[in-house]
């Protein structure tokens, strides 16, 4: 039967399954978080300074074009207005100081000619030929610039503290904006942050697939991990090297195995009949021969041991070879069953079995997986216990199932039952036979015959051995 390597959620330590997609979800949702803000503070500090200068220049293009008009207040506005209909300042003229130096001047205009704000000439990228004069950029209240007309000067200023007010009511609409599109934005992450995890996730799915059919039997198997992604060729090459490894040594424990049962089998066999001779030439009941037919017994053992493992180390080889026949699977069991009842008086025998279910199998094979599974329930059952047998036809398969009563059983007894060399509780108890052999050779005739064999246990210590098995079937060979 095939052995199969699987990681499963059993093997996650504690603490270490959370989701690596919500993983990834919040750690994108705080990075933009934190873009936004950068974006904001940045914008903040950088975007004052760049609206005034903005300003600035505006304010020349508006005098050198309308300075004419500036006497009259409203003209001076409307021409302003029509210079460049997209230019931010069209939205704060009317809250500038505008001095035509006449005496409609408002009082304000007295602050930026009575000496206290710094005028300086023309800025490289501003014409000669213009009589242009700006407001020192370093002083925290004025902005403005001002244009000489021989004896008079027309200026046009504002305040840095109308600049922050203007920057407020910009920033207050565009938090609104921001907050009435957090929601979409968060949602755009999450879905970008699952469609980042379906690509990323999706070879390392095709490397868990991989890994989930490796196998005895598959190791020979093309890999079909995502090698077409360099970051995965690494992995895909451990993964190579892992899988020819465990072939290798699969190879060598079962080939060691083999010729061990194999060599050993010759030696016990010509050991057991020295004993038997010693034990015919000693004094029938002395010391001698009693000691002889305890070493013949051990002797019995451990060609039993040689011929089981012999036994697995061809099943775990497939190249056992089964002789299939039609075998009355009814008849056999209802013999069975009559012949337990003579024989086991201190145990009810139970059974339920259906007549006529004829099994297309090996039947030396057969016989010798439900002999095993018919003895453990004898071998490990209890005064006035019971042992059923029950045969039921589904369709094209059978089910039958074993059961018996139990004194103490391990908890660990239907996980671990078909392990090879596990005996529970009768571990300890030397007085039950045994090798822990028989059911790990039920489990591999049953995959042999492409069945299947479970065993359970209820809160009464009974014990139920299921084997499910096709009527018939057929081999690769076959169907070719």
């Amino acid at each position: 039967m095939a052995r199969v390597w699987r990681v499963g959620a059993d093997s996650a330590l504690p603490g270490k399954n959370r989701s690596f997609q919500w993983q990834l979800a919040l750690r994108l949702l705080g990075m933009t978080v934190l873009v936004i803000g950068l974006n904001r503070g940045i914008a903040a500090l950088m975007l004052e300074n760049s609206l005034g200068n903005t300003i600035q220049q505006e304010i020349v293009l508006g005098l050198q074009q309308c300075a004419d008009q500036i006497s009259d207040r409203d003209a001076f506005y409307r021409c302003y207005r029509g210079i460049d209909s997209k230019a931010p300042s069209k939205y704060l003229i009317e809250t500038f100081t505008v001095c035509a130096g006449d005496a409609n001047d408002p009082p304000t205009c007295r602050a930026l000619s009575d000496g206290s704000v710094a005028w300086l000439p023309p800025r490289e990228s501003t014409p000669r030929d213009t009589a242009l004069e700006f407001t020192d950029p370093q002083q925290a209240q004025w902005l403005g610039v001002r244009m000489r007309r021989g004896q008079h000067s027309a200026t046009v200023a504002f305040t840095q503290a109308r600049v922050r007010d203007y920057m407020r009511e910009l920033w207050s609409v565009r938090d609104a904006i921001l907050w009435m599109s957090l929601p979409p934005i968060f949602l755009a992450v999450i879905l970008m942050s699952w469609y980042i995890m379906f690509w990323v996730m999706k070879p390392i799915h095709s490397i868990e697939n991989a890994l989930l059919e490796l196998d005895i039997e598959a190791l020979e198997k093309p890999i079909s991990t995502p090698v077409n992604y360099q970051e995965f060729e690494r992995i895909a090459t451990i993964y190579q090297s892992l899988r020819q490894r465990l072939k290798d040594s699969y190879e060598k424990i079962r080939n060691f195995t083999a010729d061990a049962s194999h060599e050993l089998k010759t030696p016990m066999t010509i050991l057991r009949g020295s004993t038997e001779k010693l034990i015919a030439g000693l004094p029938p009941g002395s010391g001698a021969q009693i000691d002889a037919l305890a070493i013949t017994e051990e002797v019995e053992r451990l060609i039993t041991i040689t011929e089981k493992l012999l036994l697995l180390s061809r099943a775990d080889a497939k190249s056992l070879l089964l002789e299939r026949a039609p075998w009355n699977l009814s008849a056999f069991l209802d013999n069975l069953a009559d012949d337990a009842s003579q024989f086991q008086s201190d145990v009810q025998v139970v059974k339920h079995i259906a007549p006529g279910i004829f099994w297309h199998c090996d039947p030396v094979l057969a016989k010798q997986l439900i002999h095993n599974l018919y003895t453990n329930a004898s071998k490990y059952n209890i005064p006035g216990g019971r042992i059923g047998f029950a045969l039921e036809q589904r369709d094209f398969h059978f089910r039958l199932t074993i059961e018996n009563t139990s004194a103490r059983v391990a908890e660990d007894l239907p996980k671990r039952a078909f392990n090879r060399f596990y005996r529970g509780d009768a571990a300890r108890n030397r007085k039950i036979e045994g090798l822990g052999l028989g059911l790990s050779i039920c489990r591999e005739i049953a995959a042999l015959h492409h069945g299947t064999l479970e065993m359970g246990v209820s809160t009464s210590s009974l014990v139920t051995v299921t084997l499910t098995a096709p009527l018939s079937w057929r081999t690769p060979s076959q169907d070719s």
